[in-house]
């Protein structure tokens, strides 16, 4: 008999899919990697249907190895038992397509994992049942009930991207006659990080300043040109989607109150230096004006493209809310458009007055969270700019 459900055994049940970190050890995901090319190498590997200009492989034993210790460990997680059915395994190639799907009932749970990437490119985000992109980090998996919820991806614009694909079927499930994918057994029987930018800047203290009315503030601190260039060609080997609205993780699509389009900076090395100037620059504002209670960066940049020709906008909103979004203090958007390129697509802030943003390319504008704002109407050109929350550990203060 199933026990009863876990909390994220509840919440696939809800939403169809959830996302897990730490599946695999990177050493693993690179061990199993390695293991895909050699097999590429031998001539091993075949090309299928659903993605021809690929490569893939059905039970191969070292991977099915690894689907047998998940099974329990996907029970526990669940809190239901499951019956692992097949491992299927891909090396992905440029420009590959993952047409809208749902799979057969060997899929019934299944869990993708990326094992590794061409670190050229960003890793190729998959979507479940709606224009969200979700990547996945090296080691870690999206579960999901795949034959119940549409996914698929879109033109793949990096090199290559191992990733293994970790099937089962609930054992008192309407599929539980397709454990082992009704083979005799598998193929391997009898074979053998929470991402938080902590705020630093100790360096910033001063004195309480008891008379301070909370507001926008544009700091000295700044990216050039150069840099703005930099950052906006990001966009060039990433995938885009509609920005959401609401919490962190649970947002919606809502086209009257928010129109743009979202390219995920996720925390990573390569990424630090920009991270870490808009970390500096808020530490410094807010000891010397904000005194809040700052954790600091807990996920990724999202930088923005307003486009004229979609009349992207958002409407007066707060970044505060219920959720994950209960605990943001401070919100940071960085100009990275010549204001000269474009018209429309002011930042305002109503504070009991109405503040603007500043205009200047590389600026850092800095605000509490809790303050009304807006983006007008993009009307001509492009606009383009970095939003973040830097959120504290407890509620405001």
């Amino acid at each position: 008999m199933n026990r009863a459900l876990t909390e994220a055994g509840a919440k696939l049940e809800q939403n169809k899919y959830i996302y897990s970190s730490g599946v695999l050890p990177t050493e693993t995901c690179s061990d199993l990697s390695n293991h895909l090319f050699d097999l590429h190498r031998q001539g091993n590997l075949t090309q299928d249907e659903q993605c021809p200009s690929s490569f893939s492989i059905y039970g191969d034993p070292k991977f099915e190895t690894v689907l047998q210790d998940l099974a329990g460990k996907l029970s526990a997680t669940l809190g239901k038992k499951v019956l692992p059915t097949y491992c299927y395994a891909r090396l992905y190639q440029n420009g590959e397509i993952l047409h809208k799907h749902k799979d057969r009932p060997s899929c019934e749970i299944s869990i993708t994992v990326t094992l590794d990437h061409d670190k050229s490119s960003v890793i190729w985000p998959i979507k479940m049942g709606s224009q969200k992109n979700i990547f996945i980090e090296k080691g870690d998996g999206v579960i999901y009930k795949g034959c119940e919820i549409e996914h698929w991806r879109e033109p793949y614009k990096g090199q290559w991207q191992t990733q293994a694909f970790f099937h089962f079927v609930d054992a008192e499930g309407p599929y539980k006659d397709h454990a082992f994918d009704k083979r005799q057994s598998l193929s391997s029987v009898g074979k053998t990080e929470s991402n938080i930018k902590a705020l630093t800047g100790s360096a910033y203290f001063a004195n309480q300043c008891d008379d301070y009315h909370p507001t926008l503030e544009v700091s000295d601190i700044h990216f050039s040109e150069e840099e703005c260039d930099r950052i906006i060609s990001i966009a060039n080997n990433n995938y885009s989607e509609k920005a959401s609205v609401g919490s962190d993780y649970e947002g919606t699509y809502e086209k009257e109150v928010r129109e743009v389009n979202s390219y995920s900076i996720p925390i990573s090395s390569e990424n630090d230096w920009i991270f870490d100037r808009i970390i500096k620059a808020v530490a410094k504002e807010n000891s010397n004006k904000f005194k809040f209670n700052l954790l600091g960066i807990i996920h990724g940049l999202e930088l923005l493209h307003y486009s004229s020709k979609t009349k992207c906008h958002y409407s007066w909103h707060l970044d505060t809310g219920p959720g994950s979004s209960t605990n943001r203090k401070l919100s940071v958007s960085v100009q990275l458009s010549d204001p000269e390129t474009y018209k429309g697509g002011e930042l305002l802030i109503n504070d009991g007055s109405i503040k603007v943003g500043s205009l200047k390319r590389g600026s850092i504008n800095i605000f509490p969270s809790y303050l009304l704002h807006t983006v007008t109407e993009v009307t001509e050109g492009d606009r383009w700019a970095i939003v973040i929350w830097v959120h504290g550990s407890d509620r405001f203060k």
